[in-house]
This record gives C-alpha cells, sequence and structure tokens, in this order.
C-alpha cells in the first residue's frame, strides 16, 4: 500500500465512514477526480480561498442537504475565512460556491454574468452554472432557518454574515463597531475644528486683532 492510498484510510477513519473494498475504490477514484479538478482550477484561475466544514455536513450533502446549499456553505464559509463575521455579497458567494475568488471573474455589476464570465464558465468540464440572483436568495434563506450561519442587515445595502456568531451577538458587534466608528469621525472633526480655531486666534492675535471683535466665539466656533 502506498502513502496515498493509506492516507486516504486515515482520512476515512477519522471520518467514520464504513466503508468495503468495493467502496474504497470508488472513494479513491471521486477523490482523484475531485484533486485533479482542484488543481486546474487553481492552475487555471490561481489558487482560491479553501474552507474546512464539518464532516457531518459534507456526509449530509444529498440528504438532510442538498448539493446546492451544500457548495452555498463551502463559497460563504470560504468568503468569511477566519474572521469572525464580514460583509458578504450574494454574488461574492455565488462566485465562491463555483470555485472562483471574485466574483468579478464571473458577473457584471448588474449581477448578470459577464462576457468573461461567459467564456470561463465554457471553459468548465462539468458545464455547470451559477445560481440565479432568485436562487441563491432562496439557498441563503433556507440555510439560515437551519442556522448554518447568522445574516443581519444593518442597512439597505449592506448584509453581515457570521458561522461563529449567534445572530445576537452579530447584531450587538455591528452595533459596536458602526457607534465607535461614528464616534471616532465626530472626535476626529471636533479635533480639527479646534485646531482651526487656534490657527484663526493666533493669526489674528499677530495682527493685534481681537478675535471676538467681529462675533466669532472660539469656543464653539459659532457666529452670534
Amino acid at each position: 500500500m502506498d502513502g496515498f492510498h493509506r492516507n486516504l484510510l486515515i482520512g476515512l477513519w477519522h471520518l467514520g465512514v464504513v466503508f468495503d473494498a468495493n467502496d474504497f475504490t470508488g472513494y479513491h477514484d471521486e477523490f482523484q477526480q475531485a484533486h485533479a479538478f482542484c488543481e486546474n482550477m487553481a492552475l487555471s484561475y490561481g489558487a482560491a480561498p479553501q474552507v474546512r466544514v464539518r464532516v457531518d455536513f459534507a456526509l449530509d450533502a444529498g440528504r438532510s442537504i442538498s448539493y446546492r446549499e451544500f457548495f452555498t456553505i463551502c463559497g460563504l464559509y470560504a468568503a468569511l475565512g477566519n474572521k469572525k463575521h464580514s460583509r458578504v455579497t450574494r454574488d461574492r458567494i455565488r462566485a465562491a460556491a463555483m470555485g472562483y475568488k471574485s466574483n468579478r471573474m464571473l458577473f457584471s455589476e448588474n449581477s448578470s454574468i459577464s462576457p468573461a464570465g461567459v467564456s470561463l464558465l465554457a471553459q468548465r468540464a462539468d458545464r455547470m452554472q451559477p445560481q440565479t440572483v432568485n436562487q441563491i436568495r432562496t439557498t441563503l434563506d433556507s440555510l439560515e432557518e437551519k442556522q448554518f450561519f447568522a445574516r443581519v442587515q444593518p442597512s439597505r445595502r449592506h448584509v453581515y454574515f457570521s458561522n461563529r456568531l449567534t445572530r445576537d451577538q452579530l447584531g450587538a458587534a455591528l452595533f459596536s463597531m458602526r457607534a465607535t466608528r461614528t464616534s471616532s469621525v465626530l472626535r476626529a472633526n471636533r479635533q480639527s475644528d479646534r485646531e482651526l480655531q487656534a490657527r484663526i486666534r493666533a493669526a489674528r492675535s499677530e495682527n493685534g486683532t481681537n478675535p471676538t471683535s467681529s462675533g466669532y466665539s472660539p469656543t464653539f466656533g459659532a457666529w452670534q
């Protein structure tokens, strides 16, 4: 037994897959096909983000979850990477579910397949096509209902996902992030205002002008 077969056997044992000799040949052939497909994709389009999923997700594909749901999970998790949460677009998930590292490789700005995307898809040996906008919307709704991830939409155009936080935790994280960001902007703006006021006072003092003679209040920068 060579190293490849030994590693395959160890992997199947760790996954808890029960098989006989006939099954092993099938697993071997399928793995070789999958490995060759991944190598060809990397050679043709560059290395794409890889993802690890729970064993039961993979074993349940085609059973409690559809294959479409399974590769959508893989696409979303690849887009999330090791981040606790991230903003992810539907087109990014559609592309990642097909094995592409960027939505721009397949889609135009209006979410339709671009001419370059048509060319890429024509080169696929499996002839697979990306999910339509309606299909990915339905698939994500189904997966969210099954609690494969948390999804929060804090604004009309921004949707955030997490496979590590609950929905409440994700909402709290986004609230804190946005509140902090706003406070930082306001603090920077007010500091800039104070520096401007100091420069104006210094310039008027050099000219012998009373800073308040024109009715300008240096305290708040408001005209009286």
